[in-house]
C-alpha cells in the first residue's frame, strides 16, 4: 500500500493540528503506511501519533524565510516518489506544491483550507501566492461548505477538484454527557485572539450578572509572542478587571482531557466572525452539550436556532446576552431535549466513517 505524508506546521493544540493528527491515526488503523511532517516545536498532539505508532519528521525550522523546510521535505519526496501528501493549512500548501514540483510532481498532492478567506483583501503576492497553490495542487478540501463556495465563486475552475470534508469527531470518546442539570456555567475553548471575538463576551457577561449568577470558564492559549494577539488579551484583561468579573471568569490552559470538560458546563460560546469548520462545536455538539454561536458562515449549518443551540449577531453582544436569557429560561425538559438534539445532529454530522471515505476517495483515485 502506498505511503502517506502528512504535513502540517506543527503539532500544537489547534483545530487543524487535531483534526491531521486524527485522520493520521484513521489511515494508520486502515492499514496504509502514514508519516507526519511538521517544522515548529509545538506537540500538543504528538502523544498521539507516539501511542498509535505513526513515524514523525520533526525538524526546527532555522528562521521564516529559510529553504530548510523546502529541503527536507524535498528529500523525503525523493525517497518515496509514489508517496501521497496531505498538508493542512496555507504556507504548509505551499510547501507541499512547490515541493511536488521540485519532485518533478510524480506524487498527488493534496491540499485543505481550514478557515475563512477574505479574497478580495488579499495582497497581489498573497493572490500569486494561492494561485500557485491552487494551480499545481491535485485536490483542494474544505473543512465548511462556505469557504469551498467562496474560493469557487472567484475561481470556477477550481470546483472540479474541490471537495467539502466536515471535522471528524470521535463519538466514542466524545459520548452524550449524563447530567442535564444546568449549573449557571458557561464555556468557551479557544486560543485567545482577536478571531475569537473575546471583547463581545466580556460585555454580554457584564449585563448578565444582574440577572443571572453565572460563571465562565476560557480555555486556550494566551500567546504573547504574536503582537495582535498580546494587545487583545491585554484589552480584555482590562475590560475584565474594569467591569470586575474576575471572581467570575476563569482563565485555564487547554486540557488533552476535553471531551470530560464540556459536560460539565451548560452551553459553549463560540463568538468568532471568522473560522473554517470549529473543532469545539463539533465536540460540544457531540457531547450534547448546546452551543451559543455566531450567525455566520456554516454555523446555521451546524446549530439549529432554539433546536440543539442558539445563533446571534456576533456584533451586538444584547443579542448573545438575549441567547444566554432563553437557555435559563428553558424548563428543564426543554434543555435535557436540546442536549439530546446536540447529540444526534453531531452523529449525522461528524462521524468517522463519513470522514475517513471521502478521504480514501481521494487517495484511491
Amino acid at each position: 500500500m502506498r505511503k502517506i505524508l502528512l504535513i502540517i506546521d506543527n503539532l500544537g493544540s489547534g483545530g487543524a493540528q487535531n483534526q491531521m493528527t486524527m485522520l493520521a491515526v484513521l489511515l494508520k488503523n486502515h492499514g496504509y503506511n502514514v508519516e507526519v511532517f511538521f517544522y515548529y516545536p509545538q506537540s500538543f498532539f504528538e502523544y498521539r501519533l507516539e501511542s498509535a505508532g505513526v513515524k514523525t519528521h520533526k525538524m526546527d525550522k532555522s528562521s521564516r524565510y529559510s529553504f530548510d523546510v523546502i529541503w527536507n521535505l524535498t528529500k523525503l519526496r525523493y525517497k518515496n516518489k509514489s508517496m501521497i501528501t496531505i498538508s493542512y493549512l496555507t504556507t504548509p500548501n505551499f510547501y507541499n506544491v512547490f515541493t511536488k514540483l521540485l519532485t518533478l510532481g510524480k506524487s498527488k498532492a493534496i491540499i485543505s483550507y481550514r478557515s475563512s478567506t477574505s479574497i478580495p483583501q488579499l495582497s497581489k503576492l498573497s493572490k500569486i501566492k494561492y494561485w500557485f497553490i491552487n494551480t499545481f495542487a491535485d485536490h483542494l478540501v474544505f473543512n465548511s461548505k462556505h469557504e469551498r463556495d467562496n474560493w469557487t465563486k472567484f475561481y470556477p475552475k477550481l470546483l472540479i477538484k474541490s471537495t467539502c470534508i466536515y471535522n471528524y469527531v470521535d463519538l466514542k470518546r466524545f459520548k452524550l454527557r449524563k447530567n442535564f442539570v444546568r449549573k449557571r456555567k458557561l464555556l468557551v475553548v479557544g486560543s485567545v485572539s482577536p478571531d475569537k471575538n473575546g471583547i463581545i463576551v466580556i460585555e454580554a457577561l457584564n449585563q448578565l450578572r444582574n440577572k443571572f449568577d453565572i460563571d465562565l470558564t476560557w480555555f486556550g492559549q494566551k500567546i504573547f509572542t504574536i503582537t495582535k494577539r498580546r494587545e487583545y488579551i491585554l484589552e480584555m484583561e482590562c475590560k475584565i478587571k474594569e467591569y470586575n468579573l474576575e471572581d467570575v471568569w476563569t482563565w485555564l490552559e487547554p486540557t488533552e482531557d476535553i471531551e470530560h470538560i464540556y459536560p460539565k458546563y451548560d452551553a459553549l460560546i463560540l463568538a468568532s466572525k471568522k473560522e473554517g469548520l470549529p473543532n469545539v462545536v463539533c465536540e460540544s455538539l457531540s457531547t450534547g452539550t448546546p452551543v451559543l454561536i455566531s450567525n455566520v458562515l456554516d454555523h446555521p449549518l451546524l446549530v439549529k436556532d432554539e433546536y440543539n443551540g442558539f445563533l446571534f449577531d456576533p456584533d451586538h453582544a444584547p443579542c448573545l446576552v438575549s441567547a444566554v436569557e432563553k437557555l435559563y429560561c428553558m424548563n428543564d425538559l426543554e434543555y435535557k431535549e436540546m442536549c439530546r438534539n446536540a447529540r444526534e445532529h453531531a452523529t449525522n454530522l461528524f462521524g468517522e466513517q463519513f470522514f475517513l471515505n471521502n478521504y480514501l476517495d481521494l487517495i484511491d483515485k
